[in-house]
């Protein structure tokens, strides 16, 4: 009996130990599968297209009295929370895109703009420099 202990006692350890590891791990499978459905816009269009479908399908049962008003209403409103939901997260990663760009746009153009004018102010002193030389240079020969 005892020898059974000693050899189950240290495997029960392990199997907690495991289990704690087990546990404190972070998966994060699910956020970079929700990240790249969401850049995929052939899934959007799926995801549409099998919206509709299900709506018609609802709309010909409904027709056809095999479902009550009531089903209809319930199914049809969970679907078009999903459309609303997906659509709301694909035009927010757009718009957020979109953003992005422009403030980079604006951000390079405004460097553009000050590197001529740094350039213009560079010639500018230069050619304030060389004006003050002639000056000089005109006093002393009339000296």
């Amino acid at each position: 009996m005892q020898s059974l202990a000693l050899n189950i006692i240290p495997f029960y350890f392990l199997f907690i130990i495991f289990l704690i590891y087990l546990s404190g791990k972070k998966s994060t499978t699910f956020i970079k599968k929700k990240e790249t459905r969401i850049k995929d816009l052939s899934f959007f269009e799926d995801f549409v297209n099998d919206a509709e479908k299900k709506l018609i399908a609802l709309k010909e049962m409904y027709d056809q009295n095999l479902i009550t008003a009531k089903i209809y209403i319930t199914k049809t409103q969970f679907i078009a929370s999903q459309v609303k939901q997906n659509v709301e997260e694909v035009l927010i990663e757009e718009s957020i895109s979109l953003r992005e760009l422009n403030i980079h746009s604006e951000i390079k153009n405004n460097l553009k703009k000050k590197i001529k004018k740094a350039k213009n102010e560079t010639y500018k002193d230069n050619n304030l420099d060389s004006l003050i030389l002639a000056v000089d240079k005109g006093i002393e020969k009339r000296q």
